[in-house]
């Protein structure tokens, strides 16, 4: 990042690294997720198009405010806006994820305490990966 930094610029670095997390998903959450967003999806839309149909009138109205007015001083001093830089990197070494597998329902209780701990899981493991962004 050195040879990047130029004078007069704010340069910010930002470094995360996990190493071996371990993830344990429960079944109840995903079929939580997954009903969260079918019932919030359609209302997502609507007031998405709302918004977009409010940007337009916006835009509009304030293409007519600028037309009427001049504003030669104030967008002089608006065009060189001081910025500045985020380098963000997230390093994730050996990172597991468990889903477990709801069991099959049982005829009896007395058999769930013998296949409670037997049920089976879904496992995803990631070796190692950067993530760099600007």
């Amino acid at each position: 990042m050195e040879d990047e930094i130029v004078e007069g610029e704010d340069k910010e670095v930002v470094l995360i690294t996990l190493k071996r997390p371990l993830i344990y998903i429960q079944p109840v959450a995903i079929d939580k997720a997954i009903l969260v967003w079918l019932n919030y999806k359609n209302a997502y839309d609507y007031w998405n198009e709302k918004r977009a149909n409010l940007n337009k009138e916006v835009l509009s109205a304030t293409q007519q405010i600028y037309e009427k007015f001049q504003f030669g001083q104030l967008t002089s001093q608006l065009s060189a806006p001081h910025l500045g830089t985020l380098f963000l990197q997230l390093t994730v070494e050996d990172m597991g994820i468990c889903l477990p597998l709801n069991p099959l329902p049982l005829a009896s209780w007395s058999q769930r305490n013998v296949y409670e701990e037997s049920r089976g899981a879904v496992v995803v493991t990631l070796e190692n990966t950067s993530i760099s962004g600007n």
